[in-house]
Parts: structure tokens; C-alpha cells; sequence
């Protein structure tokens, strides 16, 4: 319950950072990639959320972001989530980061660096700033999942909110990798050929002690 509490505020006071923040046209793209396309059924699926534009001039850091990751639960059952180092060290107190899955197949995910951008925007803060741990593409969390069932299942990215080290509101700008499709295939199962041989090559070997036994018997 605490942790619920904190997750609303931290989000209401994101939410008062973008609006009362002074708004330009700054633009960034966030986006979706899969380590495959194609999985079998029962293995495992990496599925990263990246961001690309940013240490340009007109979009220097990424200071927050929030959006929502769909995925088809029928088909897929989220294992694990990790985050980056994008805007700090969470275990240092860097960064505030986390995820909650307000509904099923919806993991909203934030984050929200506590860094300074840079030297010039904070004298007397000390490093590390965002400017010197970001670079142009960063991947910002990476989703695990298992493959339950075969079929064709979908990955949908909505960008809810981002803006830069000192709160001026980023858009996203990516309209081509916010939606990919994997193809689970299902179990293999072995061809009558493979099978035959199998249960051919079983019978051989069980058979041996007994032709050793008649063998000897003979001779006697």
C-alpha cells in the first residue's frame, strides 16, 4: 500500500513538472526492439524500450520519461524487467525507477532522474550530471518474457510523457517501432521417421543381454 502511495505521488509531481514546466517544441523517439521475431513455444523473449535524439542540441538529456507497454497475456507472461543506468544509479539514489501493471498485459513504467543536466545548470551540485552518462540511443528497461502458447502475439508502446534534465517536455517523434509482432511457434514434435528409429534403436540395445545368454546356452 505505501508503495502504491509513493508510485501516485511520484507520478502526480511528474505530471506538475511537464505542465507548469516551460513548454517548446523539443523532440525525441522512444521505441520498441526485440532480440527476436520468431520463438518457440516455452522460451524466453527480451523486449527492449530505447530512446533515440537525445544529446542532440535541441534535445541534450533525458530526464523523465513514462508510457505504458501492452503485450497479449495469452500469449506472453512477463518474467523479469531491468532498467538502465539512463538517468542514474537507482541503488544510489540517482534515479527514482519502477513499473506496476495497473491492468493485465499493461506494464506502466517510469522514470525520473534526480541528477543535475549539467555543470552550468547547478554550480555548486557535484557529478555525475545527465550530459556526461547519456548518449544518443539508450535502452531505458528491458522486459523478459515467456512464451505460453503458440500464435502470433503483439508488443504496443504508448509514450505518455517525457522531458529533458531540466523539465522542458519532450515529443515523441518514432511513428515505426512502437508496435512489433512475434510468432510463437508451438512445441516440435518429432517426425514417425525419428520416432521409428528411436524406439528401433531402444529394442536393439535391450535385446543384446538376452541374444548373449541364448548364445552361450547353445554352447553348452
Amino acid at each position: 500500500m505505501l508503495y502504491v502511495h509513493a508510485k501516485k505521488n511520484i507520478q502526480a509531481c511528474f505530471v506538475a513538472l511537464i505542465l507548469f514546466c516551460p513548454q517548446s517544441l523539443i523532440a525525441a523517439s522512444i521505441g520498441l526492439q526485440a532480440d527476436t521475431l520468431i520463438v518457440n513455444q516455452g522460451e524466453a523473449l527480451s523486449v527492449d524500450v530505447y530512446v533515440t535524439g537525445i544529446g542532440q542540441a535541441d534535445a541534450p538529456t533525458l530526464g523523465a520519461y513514462d508510457f505504458n507497454l501492452f503485450y497479449d497475456p495469452l500469449l506472453f507472461g512477463l518474467s523479469s524487467v531491468s532498467f538502465s543506468s539512463a538517468l542514474g544509479d537507482d541503488y544510489f539514489f540517482e534515479a527514482l525507477l519502477g513499473v506496476d501493471e495497473p491492468a493485465l498485459g499493461n506494464l506502466n513504467t517510469y522514470g525520473i532522474s534526480l541528477l543535475e543536466e549539467s555543470a552550468s545548470t547547478c554550480i555548486f551540485c557535484i557529478d555525475p550530471y545527465l550530459e556526461d552518462i547519456q548518449s544518443d540511443s539508450m535502452v531505458l528497461a528491458t522486459f523478459v518474457f515467456n512464451a505460453l502458447l503458440d500464435g502470433i502475439g503483439g508488443f504496443d508502446l504508448v509514450s505518455l510523457a517525457m522531458s529533458d534534465g531540466v523539465g522542458y517536455e519532450l515529443f515523441d517523434t518514432n511513428l515505426l517501432d512502437n508496435e512489433i509482432s512475434v510468432f510463437v511457434q508451438p512445441y516440435s514434435v518429432p517426425e514417425p521417421s525419428s520416432l521409428l528409429l528411436l524406439f528401433g534403436g531402444l529394442t536393439a540395445v535391450l535385446s543384446l543381454p538376452f541374444f548373449r545368454k541364448n548364445r552361450g546356452f547353445g554352447r553348452k
